[in-house]
């Protein structure tokens, strides 16, 4: 008798063991609920986050940290690629020719640092790198001898502390900033253009430069396109300004004009096109400039009074290797505009 209770008792427990094994414990609805919409909101997220980086095209850069921007094909990736040509006045291909001895890619708040010069020559041809992700802006500060520009695309970032030391002993070493040195120029080429520049610009066609021709241009011919650069180190800079329609532009080129930051006209140009470069060379304290016309690139000089208005018929100088700033650049198609 006690036998078979032991069995039955042993029965008992093993059916009832396996009961519990096959039993699993259901979690609360509200808790799967919960867990669910927060996995749902976080891949949202990431996805959102993703698709931000990729729009900038250049988030790839802040995984190249302590790396050499040539070894990891960095002017070779297609999106940065477009937006340096794009920037106006940088000389894209220049920056390619003498980026030869170069420093690490650098990261402090989210501003990426590089920068590369020539070999055995640094102060001749030096360039520093900036990206800011927050504001999706590039500058490219470009050292030549006692000379810097800086090429913007959005405006002027402001460089955090160690940026910004590195940039003023580079300067210091250049001269640049000393008034007592006659050679020494700072000039900031901004790719970002105002409102309010561009209304200036537009009184100095409308008020004078164009005033005469008004009544007789269709709307479609009311366009123009502008930069400005700094031609004789005086510390304000001249506008370049260009006319592209049909009825300022011929078979030889089309309509130019230099003014004064007030608009006075000091020059005009017929027959040519764009881009002009200016050179390191001065003449009569004026930057050189080249530009093509008749069918070459001609040499313009100032003549102490103003450049020559028909380039066509001034010195071929070839295929230029080596200029200062490229202005009016063809790559910028966002330098258009209507009055």
């Amino acid at each position: 008798m006690y036998s078979r209770v032991v069995y039955f008792i042993l029965v008992f427990t093993f059916f009832y063991a396996c009961k519990q094994k096959n039993e699993t414990v259901q979690p609360e609805p509200e808790l799967i609920q919960k867990e669910t919409v927060e996995e749902v909101e976080q891949v949202i997220v990431t996805a959102t986050e993703a698709v931000e980086e990729d729009l900038t095209g250049l988030s790839f850069l802040f995984s190249l940290e302590g790396k050499y921007p040539t070894q990891q094909n960095v002017f070779q990736q297609e999106t940065m690629v477009n937006r340096l040509k794009a920037i106006d006045g940088l000389n894209y291909e220049n920056l390619l020719t003498f980026w030869n001895t170069e420093t690490p890619i650098e990261i402090q708040d989210d501003v990426v640092h590089m920068s590369g010069c020539k070999q055995h020559d640094c102060p001749s041809n030096a360039y520093d790198f900036f990206y800011d992700k927050k504001t999706d802006n590039i500058n490219v500060y470009y050292f030549r001898n006692n000379s810097l520009r800086i090429f913007s695309e959005k405006g002027r970032l402001e460089l955090p502390g160690l940026f910004k030391d590195e940039i003023e002993i580079k300067k210091s070493n250049a001269r640049i900033g000393n008034i007592e040195d006659n050679t020494s120029v700072y000039q900031i080429m901004d790719g970002k253009r105002t409102k309010e520049e561009i209304a200036k610009v537009k009184g100095f066609l409308i008020n004078d430069l164009i005033k005469k021709d008004l009544e007789q241009l269709d709307p479609e011919q009311r366009n123009f396109t502008y930069t400005s650069f700094d031609l004789n180190g005086d510390g304000s800079k001249e506008y370049l300004i260009g006319l592209q329609n049909n009825y300022y532009c011929g078979t030889g080129g089309c309509t130019y004009f230099i003014t004064t930051d007030k608009g006075k006209l000091i020059n005009s140009f017929t027959v040519s096109r764009a881009p002009f470069y200016v050179l390191e060379s001065k003449t009569n304290g004026w930057h050189d400039l080249v530009v093509y016309s008749g069918s070459a690139n001609r040499l313009i000089q100032f003549n102490g009074k103003s450049y020559p208005s028909n380039p066509s018929t001034l010195k071929d100088v070839g295929e230029l290797d080596d200029y200062l700033a490229e202005i009016l650049s063809n790559s910028d198609k966002s330098n258009t505009f209507n009055f």
